[in-house]
């Protein structure tokens, strides 16, 4: 098979796993969750899949439960530059994801927030895959068992920093 017949493979299967805003992906969401439900959802789309290649074209949209939603550019361009210390396993170093075992008395339901980031995967310098998965959880209360976080520690204190803005984002657009 031939390089180009292999690269368009590639690219076929990246643009059939990637979710769409016209002609931005989908890179970052912060999902809160009660009882296994989504309930809100920020979403941050990027012209640019690659966190490690920046261009003055670079263009975001930031969304709240589908709709857009104006935030400082400075801020979408942090969050998604930032967002190469979790996106790969290089830097993460794996995502760990258990379920809390202890015992809880509280009545109600579960509620907690999960953080998803576009995830790649480099071979050679090229990313041949390209998925949104959960890279950090933070219970709300202790009925949310799940927990997930990168190995990495510096790779944690990253997706906390994202964690932890997108829920101010999330309270100055949330009715």
């Amino acid at each position: 098979m031939s390089t180009r017949f292999i690269s368009i493979l590639i690219l076929k299967a990246l643009l059939t796993t990637a979710v769409y805003a016209g002609d931005m992906q989908l890179v970052l969401e912060l999902q809160k969750i009660e009882d296994d439900e989504v309930v809100d959802r920020l979403s941050l789309y990027s012209s640019q899949v690659d966190p490690n290649v920046r261009s003055v074209t670079d263009r975001f949209r930031l969304e709240h439960n589908g709709n857009p939603v104006k935030a400082p550019l400075s801020l979408l361009e942090r969050l998604n530059h930032e967002r190469r210390s979790y996106s790969y396993d290089n830097f993460t170093k794996g995502i760990r994801h258990e379920t809390r075992k202890e015992l809880c008395m509280m009545a109600g339901p579960a509620i907690g927030d999960l953080l998803y980031v576009r995830y790649l995967t480099y071979r050679d310098h090229l990313i041949v895959k390209s998925e949104m998965r959960p890279v950090l959880s933070e219970a709300g209360n202790c009925l949310f068992a799940e927990v997930i976080a990168p190995e990495d520690q510096r790779s944690g204190i990253a997706a906390m920093k994202a964690l932890a803005s997108f829920q101010v984002m999330r309270e100055f657009v949330s009715p």
